[in-house]
């Protein structure tokens, strides 16, 4: 090996090590940052460590855990669909595009729990678009920030029959009237 192979083979060496060093710290702040999200749905922070499961508990507190459920099979589905449409990569068949309708159709999912989780901590469309095109850097300041969690928008809870659907839901005037009596 030559000193300008040396070089170049240790300029890489270090290029990479640096590139998985500042994965691995970026990494680290999204833990904290879900921890922290997690403690404020008032779950124990160690939850948002677990893959999947993570998932499955931001979708509790966000929206529904069916909706788990749905998007996971989706991507069974999906994987199984291109496995099995792989053995001709030559050509695209049918099954590529139901494989690709049905990814569309987890990503759809996804951004709506998105949304769900954006509206849960108060905010709204805009802070749903930054999760969507910047997914990291709005966790972290949901995270970090002050926004406090809500609630699941969705539903709101009563003392006297448990979850009911915000369509269903008292209105504040009801609520008020409810204190007086």
């Amino acid at each position: 090996m030559t000193d300008e192979q040396a070089l170049a083979l240790g300029i890489t060496a270090a290029f990479v090590g640096a590139i998985l060093i500042i994965a691995l710290v970026w990494y680290v702040l999204q833990v904290i940052a879900y921890w922290k999200i997690f403690k404020k749905f008032g779950e124990p922070g160690w939850k948002a460590i677990i893959p999947f499961y993570n998932y499955y508990i931001q979708l509790k507190y966000t929206w529904k855990t069916t909706w788990f459920w749905v998007v996971l099979a989706l991507g069974i589905v999906a994987g199984i669909i291109s496995a099995v449409s792989g053995q001709n990569a030559d050509q695209v068949s049918a099954a590529d595009y139901i494989a690709s309708a049905v990814r569309f159709a987890a990503a759809v999912i996804t951004i709506i729990s998105m949304y769900k989780l954006s509206v849960s901590f108060g905010h709204g469309v805009g802070y749903c678009i930054g999760l969507v095109l910047l997914e990291p850097i709005f966790i972290l300041i949901l995270g970090f920030g002050k926004s406090q969690y809500i609630g699941n928008v969705g539903k709101c809870v009563t003392e006297d029959t448990g979850y009911v659907y915000a369509a269903e839901a008292p209105s504040k005037d009801d609520m008020d009237e409810k204190t007086d009596e």
